[in-house]
């Protein structure tokens, strides 16, 4: 039996989210960019980069944008998501941490 939240849904594994992070190529970032909140639209995959480390989430930007110089070293959230509207149903997974 699986553990819901306050609003009945269901509340996924770590495992789960790794699994449903790893099947989307695009998910959205959101970043303070002058001293205001953005959320954008990104490229991601989920990678071992590290050895031991585990996952990790890899965002695609060009150099030079805007996003790039947000990100450096700041706090981000990402989210991703799917939605099915003819049943009412879908995952969204979040994920908070540096960059």
């Amino acid at each position: 039996m699986s553990e819901t939240d306050s609003h009945g849904l269901e509340v996924l594994t770590r495992e789960e989210c790794l699994h449903l992070l790893g099947s989307v190529s695009i998910a959205r970032i959101g970043i303070t960019s002058s001293a205001l909140p953005v959320v954008l639209p990104v490229n991601v995959v989920l990678a071992t980069l590290t050895p031991g480390r585990g996952p990790e989430l890899v965002v695609r930007s060009v150099r030079g944008t805007k996003l790039t110089a947000a990100i450096v070293g700041a706090v981000v959230a990402i989210e991703a998501d799917d939605i099915e509207p003819l049943s009412h149903s879908g995952w969204s997974v979040l994920v908070r941490g540096t960059s």
